[in-house]
């Protein structure tokens, strides 16, 4: 195998193809022009450059076989001459000089090409997978730590409203025990005027003979009659003053009761407004980045279909060209190559032994052709790799949490409806006398 002379001939390739990348590198940064699009504009000037390539190692190659051709028919018709001899010497330096040298930098040249079309894929690979740990992941952790906010914030919205329930509940007794006991004061004093159980004291003195005795008489006798009355006006009257009391005390505790619970519902729909905000946030965010997510899916699937049918295009094999070798293709001119080469070093070991021997055969021609070796002329095709997962996922929204409203308490006590208490009964009622009318 001829690895130095392989590594040797193929180096004036890479000494203008590098000059010429980093000149459209230049080129495409004054002209304002992509990543991608230079990757293709290098990806054409390579395989321009193999093309190149290809044709200086095949037209001095026929030109050597028609030669080679043109000197067995000499030699089979005059025999050696001198300048039978300095043309093989001629053809050997052809040989080892200009054909090797060509096929050897046309491999290059497709080694190359193979590569930089398949970096187009991995290009495509790189982009979205930067786009997919860059971009998307930051938006992703975004979108996390604003779910965790809100639900945070609807841990505290659930706990404010177990304690708003709970305080319904206890102004609910508040406000029904200070019903329970205004209704108290109430039934010890239904009247508006304040007026506890008026006792008709016009009973006192139905009993009285106002003819037999005199006025005043009949005045002691009631306010004798009524005097036993006292005690019970005072039992009432201390009953209302209680009464009266615990209202007023139960309506401030109730009071007090209602306020905290105002402000406990506001509270708590204000922490509701809070998560709805933080919910409003994560659902806008979701749905931006499932946008931008499909967006940049499909232009990575679309890149990869191109990059690879750029590669399947390159790589081939293909259909060859009129001449029957060849074609658009780098699997084409490997093999082209390798019987290029072969041809090469046929004529080439035919040249040598005739320099030495000074004679052509069959078994000679068989000799040389188990000699030949092709392995430093192999591509190495990278494996495509299989495309990156570009699926998308819903944006998974939070729904919207209603206010909670103030329930309404119902008062369970009619107090309008209580029976005014009955006074104490005195006497029979009967008719005022005239001067008690009169008086």
């Amino acid at each position: 195998k001829n690895s130095s002379s392989h590594t040797t001939a193929i180096q004036p390739f890479y000494t203008i193809f590098i000059p010429m990348r980093v000149a459209l590198c230049l080129l495409a940064a004054a002209a304002g022009i992509t990543k991608e699009a230079r990757v293709v504009l290098e990806a054409q000037a390579v395989t321009s450059a193999a093309a190149r390539e290809t044709e200086v190692a095949r037209k001095p190659l026929l030109a050597v076989q028609s030669e080679f051709a043109q000197i067995e028919k000499v030699i089979q018709r005059s025999g050696v001459t001198p300048e039978v001899v300095a043309t093989v010497k001629k053809l050997l330096g052809m040989v080892t000089e200009v054909i090797e040298p060509a096929i050897q930098e046309a491999h290059g040249a497709d080694g190359l090409l193979v590569l930089t079309v398949f970096r187009e894929i991995i290009d495509c690979d790189a982009r979205y997978a930067h786009y997919l740990s860059g971009s998307k992941k930051t938006s992703e952790l975004g979108i996390s730590s604003l779910r965790e906010k809100w639900q945070d914030t609807m841990v505290k919205v659930m706990q404010l409203k177990e304690d708003f329930v709970g305080c319904e509940t206890s102004r609910n007794l508040a406000l029904q025990r200070n019903s329970t006991a205004c209704c108290a004061a109430y039934s010890a004093c239904p009247a508006s005027s304040g007026d506890c159980e008026v006792v008709k004291l016009q009973h006192g003195y139905a009993g009285c003979d106002y003819k037999a005795n005199s006025g005043a008489e009949c005045f002691e006798q009631a306010k004798a009659m009524v005097g036993p009355l006292l005690g019970y006006f005072q039992n009432q009257d201390k009953r209302y003053e209680e009464a009266a009391s615990q209202c007023a005390k139960t309506a401030s505790e109730a009071g007090a009761k209602v306020n905290e619970c105002e402000y406990l519902n506001e509270a708590v729909n204000a922490k509701i407004s809070e998560a709805n905000d933080l919910a409003q946030s994560v659902n806008e965010t979701s749905v931006s980045v499932v946008g931008t997510c499909e967006k940049k899916c499909d232009e990575y699937t679309q890149c990869r279909s191109k990059a690879e049918e750029a590669y399947a295009r390159t790589v081939g094999p293909c259909e060859a060209n009129e001449d029957g070798v060849g074609g658009e293709c780098v699997k084409n001119r490997e093999v082209d190559r390798k019987n290029e080469w072969d041809t090469t070093q046929t004529i080439k070991c035919m040249l040598a032994h005739y320099c030495e021997g000074g004679k052509f055969d069959d078994e000679l021609l068989e000799k040389c052709k188990t000699e030949i070796e092709t392995d430093h002329l192999e591509i190495v095709y990278p494996k495509v790799p299989p495309p990156m997962p570009c699926s998308v996922e819903e944006a998974q929204s939070i729904p919207e949490t209603d206010e909670v409203p103030v329930t309404a308490w119902v008062n369970q006590n009619e107090c309008a409806q209580l029976p005014e208490p009955e006074a104490p009964a005195c006497f029979e009622e009967g008719e005022c006398p005239e001067w008690c009318e009169e008086k």
